[in-house]
C-alpha cells in the first residue's frame, strides 16, 4: 500500500532532532539542509540496508540498529582494511547503502562506476562530526529520504 508522505516525513525528523539534538536551535539546524518534498513509500517497508564504512564508529551502526536500521559494520562483516573499490563492490552485493567519510575517493568511485554503467545500492559521504551521537543527528534523516530501491545508485551527504 502507497501513501503520500510530507508531514509525517517532517515530523519524524523534528522528532530525531528532539531527542538526539536537544534545543529548538539545534533543531532547526539539523533540519536547514534537508528538503522535505512530496514522495511515495510502503508502509510497512523492511529497514534500510547500511554498511558502515572503517573509518566510521562501530558506535553508529549501533544506534542505527537501534532506531530500525539494519546496519553491518566492517569489523561485523570481517572485511576491515579492504581497499574502498573491494567495499563498494560488497556493499553493491549485498545491496547495503554505503556510509564512509571518505568523501574523495567515494566520490571518485561513485564517478567510475557510473561511467562503467556499474550499479552500487548507493552512498552516504557522511561529514566527519565531533563524535557519533552528532553523526546520528545527520544520518537517519538522509537514510529515511529513500526506501532501499530509491538509493539505487544515489550518492548523498550527511
Amino acid at each position: 500500500m502507497h501513501v503520500t508522505v510530507f508531514g509525517s516525513l517532517l515530523q519524524r525528523m523534528v522528532d530525531d532532532a528532539g531527542s538526539l539534538c536537544g534545543s529548538p536551535d539545534a533543531r532547526k539546524r539539523f533540519l536547514t539542509p534537508f528538503s522535505v518534498r512530496e514522495r511515495s513509500c510502503e508502509m510497512s517497508s523492511p529497514a534500510l540496508r547500511v554498511c558502515l564504512d572503517d573509518d566510521v564508529d562501530v558506535l553508529l551502526g549501533r544506534l542505527l540498529d537501534a532506531r530500525g536500521f539494519d546496519s553491518l559494520s566492517a569489523s561485523r562483516a570481517g572485511n576491515l582494511a579492504w581497499p574502498d573499490q573491494r567495499r563498494l563492490e560488497f556493499a553493491a552485493a549485498e545491496e547495503r547503502v554505503l556510509i564512509t567519510h571518505n568523501r574523495v575517493d567515494f566520490e571518485e568511485l561513485a564517478k567510475q562506476w557510473w561511467k562503467q554503467s556499474r550499479d552500487h545500492a548507493g552512498i552516504v559521504l557522511a561529514v566527519r562530526r565531533a563524535n557519533s551521537y552528532d553523526l546520528m543527528c545527520r544520518v537517519p534523516p538522509v537514510l529515511s529520504l529513500y526506501g532501499q530501491i530509491q538509493w539505487h545508485n544515489t550518492v548523498t551527504y550527511a
